[in-house]
């Protein structure tokens, strides 16, 4: 196993490379989706481009179509065919003219037609009365598919290459469909099959090309850039993200180098005032509610850093923990609790000191030993020393019942502390030999709210009750809480109302003040 003074440094080089590759991995990702939001929007605006172009002329070919649909010239007159091939020459985006009369070709901008040309077959239609054929024949270009717009006998022919008449940058291609799915016409030789695919839904980009689509009611265009592009753009974000994510790192480390130092000190400042024994116990006084008396004290370990600051009992004590230090800490604050409190326990069998256990000295026992041997001769009876033992105890609960059942043999009362915020639960407190069962804080905080747990506490005191367990109640702040723990029946009571932790000579004074010994009841409610 590992040695606990090593934890922190394994710990510090698996954050190091943590910190190193966390920032790099967030910027390959980022930079990736970043190359890829980038591409695409550029491909969008193509396309964007190419759907404008695509509705002028549509537009065009539209009010054309209305324009000689209102004339009254005869059909094919030489009055039409001229104006037909007027039309032609004034208007930008339309090739040619034309009229069909019983689905054939009857004359067109170069005349009157002398030979059957049939209408084409398969048509989208944009929008009432007018259609759209994506592969027309044309007289004049026959080599030429063109796009042809028909209503109501007339119709227009548009060369292709006018839809995708945009500024296109590299080798971005361009594939424009009916809404229908029928192609119209690409540009720089797009690949048909993977444009469809995209176009219905597909997938935006594979090994070789990245794919954007746009539809709307009239078409649906796809618009791709090869994925060379693509990476090549990749490779020059990520190199601009590097001395970012080395600043990152460095910080990071700095971070940890700092958490490291400070970590290491600390538990060598915890070793020495060990050994000194720097570290003071204060005690917060436990009161009887329907009473006032103070009936004891839970003895609270604190230390005061060389620094002068104050280091709270929730750094330090896990800290002990880890490094094996729990069990001199327990074994200090017993020695101490003796020193101060051996005379006022000894006048009064009636008082008490709480000594916390750790989870290590509920598995290994020393602690118990340690408070036999040193109780012996000092006339402070074993019930005056209660035990409190935390849920994170109970990890081990065979270890825990152990440790209790020979706590109470020897005249200990053993309490569960801070219940109801870890593992216990009522078949923990059904198997552990317990008499005392403290309530924490954060249910009595909820006393007389409207918080949907603020009924926990009345089952926390109904199994006590089922369990015969006196009860202390934690954290008491206010007097409406008091006032309610008293009429359900809760013993006893500890928290900033009565009284905050204070050194020894203090707590003295407070049981003095307090005639502990004989103050009446009404005297102690009144003044409590």
């Amino acid at each position: 196993m590992i040695k606990a003074r090593y934890i922190p440094i394994a710990a510090a080089a698996a954050l190091g490379v943590a910190a190193l590759l966390l920032p790099v991995w967030i910027g390959w990702s980022w930079s990736w989706q970043r190359t890829l939001s980038e591409e695409r929007g550029e491909l969008n605006r193509v396309g964007a481009q190419v759907a404008y172009q695509g509705h002028a002329i549509l537009r065009q070919a539209a009010e054309t179509l209305r324009y000689f649909q209102q004339l009254r010239l005869p059909p094919c007159s030489d009055a039409h065919i001229a104006r037909m091939r007027a039309s032609t020459i004034g208007t930008r985006m339309v090739d040619e003219i034309g009229y069909y009369r019983d689905g054939r070709l009857a004359c067109n901008t170069w005349g009157r037609v002398g030979e059957t040309v049939m209408l084409e077959a398969a048509f989208t239609l944009v929008e009432p009365n007018l259609q759209l054929r994506a592969a027309s024949f044309s007289l004049a270009s026959p080599a030429e598919r063109m796009i042809g717009l028909y209503s109501r006998g007339h119709y227009v022919y548009i060369e292709p290459g006018r839809f995708v008449d945009v500024p296109l940058e590299g080798d971005v291609q361009v594939a424009v469909f009916s809404v229908a799915g029928d192609p119209i016409v690409g540009r720089n030789e797009p690949d048909w099959a993977a444009a469809r695919r995209v176009a219905g839904g597909a997938r935006a980009h594979d090994d070789q090309r990245l794919f954007s689509a746009l539809a709307d009611r009239d078409f649906k265009i796809v618009v791709s850039t090869p994925m060379a592009r693509v990476q090549a753009r990749l490779r020059h974000e990520r190199l601009a993200l590097l001395p970012l994510s080395l600043l990152a790192w460095a910080l990071a480390l700095a971070a940890i180098a700092t958490w490291l130092g400070r970590r290491l000190s600390l538990v060598g400042e915890l070793r020495t005032a060990l050994a000194r024994g720097d570290l003071a116990v204060h005690y917060q006084p436990i009161v009887e509610l329907h009473t006032g008396r103070c009936r004891g004290a839970e003895a609270l370990v604190r230390w005061r850093h060389p620094s002068g600051r104050w280091i709270a009992p929730e750094e330090f004590i896990p800290l002990a923990e880890r490094h094996g230090m729990a069990g001199r800490i327990t074994r200090h604050v017993l020695r101490t609790v003796l020193a101060d409190m051996g005379a006022m326990l000894r006048a009064d069998a009636q008082l008490h000191i709480a000594l916390n256990l750790s989870p290590q000295d509920m598995r290994d026992g020393v602690a118990l030993d340690t408070l036999s041997a040193t109780l012996v001769g000092t006339g402070v009876a074993c019930r005056q020393i209660w035990l409190e033992a935390t849920e994170r105890g109970f990890m081990d609960v065979d270890a825990a019942r152990l440790a209790m059942a020979r706590a109470r043999q020897r005249g200990h009362v053993v309490a569960i502390d801070d219940f109801g915020t870890g593992y216990s639960s009522l078949s923990y407190l059904q198997a552990l030999p317990l008499d005392v069962l403290k309530i924490d804080k954060s249910f009595v905080d909820k006393i007389g709210t409207d918080s949907a747990s603020s009924t926990v506490i009345n089952h926390i005191i109904e199994m006590a009750r089922s369990l015969r367990l006196m009860m202390v109640a934690e954290g008491i702040e206010t007097q409406e809480q008091a006032d309610w723990l008293r009429r359900h029946e809760v013993g006893l009571g500890q928290g900033w109302l009565f009284a905050r932790a204070m050194p020894a000579q203090d707590f003295i004074a407070f049981l003095r003040e307090r005639e502990y010994a004989g103050l009446q009841p009404e005297a102690a409610l009144s003044g409590g």
